[in-house]
């Protein structure tokens, strides 16, 4: 929680360091920083996991498109978000992820939700409407992009559940 609640606030001072840097902090600064993290990380796990290459074929590639799609543009979303975003709120909406996935898969997949379930999914939103305080307007366009992120987020966690069975791991990873 600690690692993954810090990529938020690293993740807007990267930004504002790429915009310094450039003179200027546009929203898709943001949007920069994140091509360079996931060309690092790409980088990163062609060392680690050789393997992955060899074993990478076309429907195996097709489907990591597909399985990373929604999480991509999730994360772009918020990387839009936190140019004018609070970290903390853009972070508690994302933590939002753990409603949204069996709530998704209520409506799509008929999968039952417990009365545990509801009542964290009443309380997770009484949270987001006391950080964010949406009658006194602080639930703008950052909140929105973040929210919509996570609900992508969610449908990633079922499609992940469903495309990398038929593959390799590492070619999909």
């Amino acid at each position: 929680t600690i690692i993954w609640g810090s990529t938020f606030f690293s993740m807007k001072l990267g930004q504002k360091a790429i915009g310094a840097a450039a003179g200027v902090e546009t929203w898709h600064t943001g949007l920069f920083f994140l091509t360079l993290r996931f060309f690092l990380a790409t980088a990163i796990l062609s060392i680690l996991l050789p393997r992955a290459w060899r074993v990478l074929t076309g429907p195996a590639f097709r489907d990591s498109i597909i399985v990373s799609l929604p999480g991509v543009i999730g994360i772009a979303l918020q990387a839009v978000a936190l140019r004018d975003g609070s970290s903390a709120t853009v972070a508690f909406i994302t933590s939002l992820t753990i409603i949204t996935v069996p709530v998704i898969g209520w409506i799509f997949l008929r999968q039952r939700l417990t009365p545990a379930l509801w009542i964290g999914a009443i309380l997770s939103f009484v949270g987001v409407y006391v950080m964010t305080q949406p009658l006194g307007g602080r639930f703008g366009w950052p909140e929105i992009l973040t929210l919509i992120g996570t609900v992508l987020f969610g449908f990633q966690i079922h499609i992940i559940n469903h495309y990398p069975r038929k593959h390799d791991p590492e070619a999909v990873t």
